[in-house]
């Protein structure tokens, strides 16, 4: 594996960078080189536990705007396509056939007694 500062001088001769622009590529390096280690040594579950505010700003809250997004549009699709009145007929019966099997339970368990 060939490391940053062959990577950079490879990049320069293609490229034709500056001075700057080599120390800004050089520090980017470093310190994602140095992150990458911090957490392989730390680990996952100290970031989570003791900046557990990164967790939740970067991944958490995306991710519950994402989820609101997909149910929103999920429910306008339903409305729209009108499947809803259609299977409110079945889904009452449903729930009185499940009343009734419980109502029968209880009488037999209640006549056991």
């Amino acid at each position: 594996m060939r490391d940053c500062e062959t990577v950079m001088l490879e990049y320069d001769t293609i490229m034709d960078l500056d001075d700057l622009d080599i120390v800004f590529l050089s520090s980017a390096c470093v310190l994602a080189g140095t992150l990458f280690f911090w957490i392989k040594r730390k680990g996952m579950e100290y970031i989570i536990i003791h900046y557990r505010w990164v967790f939740v700003c970067l991944f958490l809250l995306p991710l519950s705007v994402l989820y609101d997004i997909m149910m929103y549009v999920r429910a306008w699709l339903i409305f729209k396509m009108n499947s809803a009145p259609k299977m409110h007929d079945t889904k009452v019966k449903h729930v009185q056939s499940q009343v009734n099997y419980m109502l029968c339970v209880h009488k037999y368990i209640l006549s056991l007694l």
